[in-house]
C-alpha cells in the first residue's frame, strides 16, 4: 500500500510483475522506473512507474 504516493520496491515488483532483484539490477544500470533512498529503503513514485511502463511499451513497439 503506497504511503504519500510512494511505493516500496516490493510494491513496484508486484505492479510490474518483475522480481525485486530485476528492479535492483535496473537501478544499478540506470534503467527502468526512477527510485530513490528514503529512510534506508528504496522508494518510487507511482507516476514514475506508470511513465516507465509506457516508455517500455513504446520501445517494444518501435523495435517490432
Amino acid at each position: 500500500m503506497p504511503v504519500n504516493g510512494l511505493l516500496t520496491i516490493q510494491d513496484v515488483s508486484k505492479r510490474l510483475n518483475v522480481p525485486v532483484e530485476t528492479l535492483r539490477r535496473w537501478r544499478r544500470a540506470r534503467q527502468g522506473p526512477h527510485s530513490f533512498q528514503l529512510g534506508g529503503q528504496l522508494r518510487s513514485r507511482a507516476g514514475s512507474i506508470e511513465r516507465s511502463s509506457q516508455d517500455q511499451g513504446q520501445e517494444e513497439a518501435a523495435s517490432a
